[in-house]
């Protein structure tokens, strides 16, 4: 996810919440939408975009910016422009808040899979969970091809990766695709471990966003 500047926190708190659903939307718009991104991640094609904040992992609130978007999904531009999409985070060490702003594609992936009443839910599910693979397969393979590494630079940028962590740190010559890039490693030590003889510890995996609770009973009573 993006972050917003710490300056703007305070803006997007303040805002209401934002709606659930986009009621001119159906399924069929969202599909529509998520295969022009995924399409637009191709740069072999003639209009294939090589930045990644312009197709697939452009924040949900500068939809604007892409007016396409709009004529596939109605309302989302106003959607959008009202509501910041995302998580707050802040830094345990220092307390500093951050707004991380959610990626187009998991957007609209989140309505595909959550919209809607719970008998049309049951009813399309089945459907939508086969038109999300058939997307994720067709986007696993554009950043399988050579050519996809021209998006590497933009994905740095986008979710401000420390390049001076990697292993491989030559960006055109070390990595043979966007893919192979997602699964980069590190330099020996560039996530230290904090209280490591701990057994009771543990790491959160591939620098994820993890929801942990001391038992179930509490789990239960925060869902």
């Amino acid at each position: 996810m993006t972050s917003l500047h710490p300056v703007n926190v305070k803006q997007v708190e303040e805002q209401p919440g934002h709606p659930d659903t986009l009621p001119d939307a159906n399924h069929e718009h969202f599909i529509g939408a998520l295969d022009k991104l995924v399409d637009e991640t191709d740069t072999t094609r003639g209009d294939g975009i090589n930045n990644v904040s312009e197709t697939i992992h452009a924040p949900a609130h500068t939809v604007k910016e892409h007016p396409w978007l709009g004529k596939f999904i109605p309302g989302l531009e106003t959607l959008a422009s009202k509501y910041h999409v995302g998580n707050f985070v802040i830094v345990r060490g220092t307390g500093e808040k951050f707004f991380e702003a959610m990626p187009i594609y998991a957007r609209i992936g989140m309505h595909l899979l959550f919209y809607g009443r719970l008998e049309k839910y049951l009813l399309e599910r089945p459907l939508v969970e086969a038109q999300l693979r058939e997307q994720s397969i067709k986007e696993g393979m554009v950043f399988d091809s050579p050519a996809s590494v021209s998006s590497i630079p933009s994905f740095i940028q986008t979710y401000s990766i420390q390049i001076e962590e990697l292993l491989i740190q030559d960006i055109q010559k070390g990595y043979k695709c966007f893919n192979e890039f997602f699964y980069r490693k590190l330099k020996p030590g560039a996530r230290p471990i904090q209280n490591a003889e701990d057994p009771h510890g543990f790491c959160s995996a591939a620098d994820c966003r993890l929801t942990v609770f001391e038992t179930v009973d509490n789990a239960r009573e925060f869902w």
